[in-house]
């Protein structure tokens, strides 16, 4: 195998590539908005919102999460959807989770863990629980508006095989909408 050095020009140039990689990494959040159809929606849930956090894995976004939390205040929506991966397997820190969940006050929360999560998952749940969560792991949660409902399922993490799908369904009627 003929390993040929790296010039200086190279390295300094990746090196300059690397940066802003790694700040947008810690630094950067990216609100994306999605529209889903649902069959079979109730009228009552039109224009249902559902803001989606993912992967945070211990970040920190300002003193106590403040920056996350202003944007997230900007937005319009009904529930929060938080799936998983909120601490980083190899340096685990609960702290910056528990800080965005205290700052989501008033609104229902609803989590699934994901790998990453696994290394703390006993003393994340407690907490998120002790702070209103509803964690939907291999479970269904129905939400109700006026008479209308919608079957809302979390499932455990697929990667590591704790998903069961079956028992997230178990007791919700086939006949509801659920996503």
């Amino acid at each position: 195998m003929n390993i040929k050095p790296i010039s200086r020009r190279a390295f300094l140039l990746g090196g300059a590539a690397l940066v802003p990689y790694l700040y947008f990494q810690t630094k950067f959040i990216a609100v994306t908005r999605y529209t889903i159809p649902v069959n079979n929606l109730p009228a009552n849930f039109h224009g249902f919102t559902i803001l989606h956090l993912t992967d945070l894995h211990s970040k920190e976004y300002g003193d106590s999460q403040e920056k996350l939390l202003n944007l997230i205040k900007k937005q319009q929506f009904d529930m929060v959807a938080i799936t998983g991966d909120m601490v980083v397997k190899n340096n685990p820190s609960l702290e910056p989770s528990l800080q965005l969940i205290r700052g989501l006050k008033n609104i229902p929360v609803y989590f699934v863990p994901g790998n990453h999560d696994q290394i703390l998952k006993k003393q994340m749940l407690e907490s998120f629980t002790s702070l209103g969560v509803q964690v939907l792991e291999n479970k269904a949660e129905k939400i109700v508006r006026g008479d209308s409902h919608f079957w809302l399922l979390g499932v455990d993490d697929p990667y590591l095989g704790l998903d069961r799908l079956d028992l997230a369904l178990q007791g919700v009627d086939e006949t509801s909408p659920r996503r």
